[in-house]
């Protein structure tokens, strides 16, 4: 609409300096358009090039709509990928620390029976004394194996809290996009 109205306005400046300046010309042998007929001609074209510009800013935006709409599927994508890759590494941090935590829960273990065969070759005297050693290294050793445990069971609720908030992300950016 604005350039609607500037258009006609420079139409009708320009009918209106053309005359002024047809109007101190002294050749009077040639026939000149009428002043309604000059302004039609100048509107008629400017009506057309409005057209036109409509038409190109149309395209134009038409073309980075698409440019946007294809940057955001390639954002999902890549947000996807990406969240896909941190699950698999999670797991696989899971699946790691739990084989190490058995591991050290067997071989200390070991410990305790060896330690525990020893107290008893050593005589009921020092059965006792070795029993609570055993008795207090078992603890320590439940101990380690409970931290261990809290330590992955964190990292797992961590990394579930981020996915959950990366899934409201992309609920979110659609709904906006819609």
């Amino acid at each position: 609409m604005v350039l609607r109205k500037i258009a006609l306005s420079v139409a009708v400046m320009a009918a209106l300096t053309s005359l002024s300046v047809q109007a101190q010309t002294t050749k009077t042998e040639k026939k000149h358009e009428t002043l309604k007929a000059r302004i039609d001609t100048l509107v008629d074209k400017a009506k057309a090039d409005v057209k036109h510009a409509e038409k190109a800013t149309a395209a134009t935006v038409k073309k980075d709509a698409q440019k946007v709409k294809a940057g955001v599927k390639h954002a999902e994508e890549k947000t996807a990928a990406t969240v896909k890759k941190d699950a698999q590494k999670v797991k696989a941090g899971v699946k790691h620390a739990e084989k190490a935590t058995a591991a050290k829960v067997k071989k200390d273990a070991r410990k305790v029976k060896a330690g525990v065969k020893h107290a008893e070759a050593v005589g009921k005297k020092d059965l006792h004394a070795g029993e609570a050693k055993v008795v207090k290294a078992y603890d320590n050793v439940k101990q380690k194996v409970r931290n261990t445990y809290r330590k992955d069971k964190a990292k797992v609720k961590a990394w579930e809290k981020a996915r959950k908030e990366r899934r409201l992300c992309k609920k979110q950016c659609k709904a906006n996009q819609k």
